[in-house]
C-alpha cells in the first residue's frame, strides 16, 4: 500500500530540535539555572508516547502542532503551575474545542 504523501511517518524522537526552543522560552527566568530545557524536551516526548493513541492528525505538522499543545498544557517540572502555565491551558482547552 502506497503512503499518503505528508502522512505524519518522523518519529517522536525528530521532533527534539523542534521541541527545544519551545522548551527553554517556557522555563521562567528565575529557574533557568536549575531547570534544562531537555529534561522539559524529554517529559513531553514521555507525555506523547505514552499517549500516541490521542494523536489523530495526519501530517508531520499535525503531529508538531500536538506536540507543542502536549508542552503548554503540562507544568513544566519544578515550576508551579499558575499564571502563565494556566493561560496556555485555558488556550490550550479553546483551541482543542474549535478543532
Amino acid at each position: 500500500m502506497a503512503e499518503q504523501s505528508g502522512s505524519s511517518h518522523k518519529p517522536l524522537e525528530e521532533y527534539r530540535d523542534y521541541l527545544h526552543p519551545l522548551a527553554r522560552l517556557q522555563i521562567d527566568p528565575r529557574l533557568r539555572s536549575k531547570l534544562d530545557p531537555s529534561d522539559i524536551v524529554q517529559q513531553t516526548l514521555l507525555i506523547a508516547h505514552e499517549r500516541r493513541d490521542q494523536f489523530r492528525g495526519g501530517t508531520d505538522a499535525d503531529k508538531a502542532a500536538w506536540l507543542r499543545r502536549k508542552r503548554t498544557v503540562e507544568p513544566v517540572p519544578g515550576q508551579r503551575p499558575g499564571g502563565a502555565w494556566l493561560a496556555a491551558q485555558r488556550t490550550a482547552r479553546i483551541n482543542a474545542g474549535a478543532a
